[in-house]
């Protein structure tokens, strides 16, 4: 049996198809990636550009941050100039495996939010999902594996890649890098007789600092104060808190001698639900960062009037 000569053989043809379909899913799924990847970006240079950043973690300290940012910039533009199909997809496997396990770590230790999206809290566990997901995408859909790794450095699409990543990154860096605390506000009057519901020395290391036991919806307010142990004085320049659950306010002025104190309130609204209650304040004082972590035992109260 013989084929016309214009005919191509029906294996042929399929194999070709599945190819262009292979090729047509890879090319949705580097634009859907890259749009993940810019939107985390985004959210993260707006949270750099807008706040100080308490580390729990080298994870989560500003360099780490912006570098992570970066990264992800010129990922994003690798898939979406199709780069190097073999390299980007190499890639963007093992920046999502890597993210799927900082998640995992993240939700072992109890960690509220990823720190994935900025300001935006999700859950670590939400983010393992969604990591593992894209993982699982990219090892059924790639490209075509076979063939050289290298690229070629006419390749227009190197040159797409490195124009848009610098035309977006160096803004990006830009942004970041220009936050600076505002000013706090001097209070109306030095308070009279007011005592202090705990009191620590100004120091880089982390304290704690307990409430106790409210009931839930509470709103419950503690005064702190900051002594200056150290020879020269002391300039507080930000009170940060991390949820907007709690608010910080100077109730003496920001410059302390030393052998003086500070006060500090803080106005904790106490959740719904009874829980362990674990929130973190940055102090900023003389260009050195003092976290304090309230806690408190949110127990389930009875009825409310």
């Amino acid at each position: 049996m013989t084929y016309p000569t214009n005919a191509r053989p029906a294996g042929r043809r399929n194999r070709r198809r599945r190819l262009d379909l292979r090729t047509r899913l890879w090319h949705m799924l580097s634009v859907a990636v890259a749009v993940i990847l810019l939107v985390s970006a985004a959210l993260k240079v707006h949270q750099l550009g807008t706040r100080p950043i308490i580390a729990s973690n080298w994870l989560d300290q500003r360099w780490v941050l912006t570098v992570g940012i970066v990264f992800e910039i010129v990922l994003a533009m690798m898939l979406l100039a199709r780069f190097a199909p073999r390299l980007t997809w190499g890639t963007a496997l093992g920046t999502f495996v890597f993210f799927a396990g900082v998640s995992t770590w993240k939700g072992l230790r109890g960690e509220a939010s990823c720190g994935c999206f900025g300001t935006i809290e999700v859950w670590p566990w939400y983010t393992v999902g969604l990591d593992l997901l894209i993982v699982g995408l990219l090892v059924v859909i790639h490209p075509r594996l076979k063939g050289p790794l290298h690229f070629d450095a006419g390749d227009p699409s190197l040159a797409a890649t490195v124009g848009l990543a610098l035309l977006i990154s160096v803004p990006a860096l830009w942004i970041t890098g220009s936050y600076r605390p505002a000013p706090l506000e001097p209070p109306e009057e030095a308070p009279l007789n007011v005592a202090a519901d705990a009191e620590f020395s100004w120091s880089p290391q982390p304290v704690e600092h307990y409430l106790g036991t409210p009931l839930p919806g509470d709103r419950y307010q503690t005064i702190i104060a900051l002594r200056n142990d150290s020879r020269q004085a002391l300039h507080i320049q930000d009170l940060f808190c991390e949820c907007s659950c709690m608010e910080a306010t100077l109730l003496t002025p920001a410059v302390i001698d030393p052998g003086q104190a500070a006060l500090v309130k803080l106005d904790c609204e106490i959740p719904q639900q009874a829980s362990d209650y674990r929130k973190r304040v940055l102090i900023t004082a003389s260009g050195q960062q003092m976290i304090l972590t309230v806690v408190a035992d949110v127990q389930a109260g009875g009825w409310q009037f």
